[in-house]
């Protein structure tokens, strides 16, 4: 998916997660926060539940914060059933940023280690389709300044990591796209 990244890159990289998680740090759910749709509840909405179905599963995700979702082995950004095409404005702000975070424990230098745990939280990633969803959500969820500038920063930095023996003959880049919809928000790196 990446080429081995630089080391200029690297601290790209690492000061992008630092980024990432000082801007959607006031982010969660359950008490407290905005009101929006689980993981898992889209799921049931997928298998066209109830009202009670959809609650239970609501409350069936235990996760509080977006970062207990970077190391869940159980969540499943690209599951296949549920997910990114039922959720709501809300619950955007809230599952883009474990997702970038998955993407960046793919992206690595050449002298660093894949871990097995890696593999197991990347294997389901689906940058076509992110960078999809990205694309089609940056206008309307309410993002904050630095929330567009980390999200912007890190397509543009997708756009120039992606591997071109990745992409499929004939087909361009899928982060190429996103990344004129973001473009205005990139600060200079």
């Amino acid at each position: 998916m990446f080429r081995p990244l630089r080391a200029h890159e690297i601290e790209w990289r690492d000061r992008l997660r630092t980024d990432i998680t000082a801007a959607f740090a006031h982010v969660h759910r359950g008490k407290g926060a905005p009101e929006m749709m689980s993981w898992s509840e889209s799921v049931v909405v997928d298998h066209y539940g109830s009202a009670e179905e959809r609650a239970a599963a609501r409350r069936a995700d235990l996760d509080t914060h977006w970062t207990q979702l970077i190391d869940d082995a159980r969540w499943r950004p690209f599951g296949g059933i549920g997910g990114w095409v039922f959720l709501e404005r809300p619950a955007y702000r809230y599952y883009v940023p474990p997702t970038m975070m998955r993407f960046l424990m793919l992206a690595r230098g050449s002298d660093e280690p894949e871990e097995k745990r890696t593999r197991t939280l990347t294997r389901n990633l689906d940058d076509q389709r992110f960078a999809e969803v990205l694309r089609q959500i940056a206008k309307p969820p309410p993002w904050s300044p630095a929330e567009r500038a980390s999200v912007a920063r890190f397509i543009w930095c997708m756009e120039r990591w992606t591997d071109p023996a990745y992409c499929l003959p004939g087909t361009r880049n899928p982060w190429r796209r996103a990344l004129r919809v973001w473009r205005e928000w990139v600060e200079e790196m």
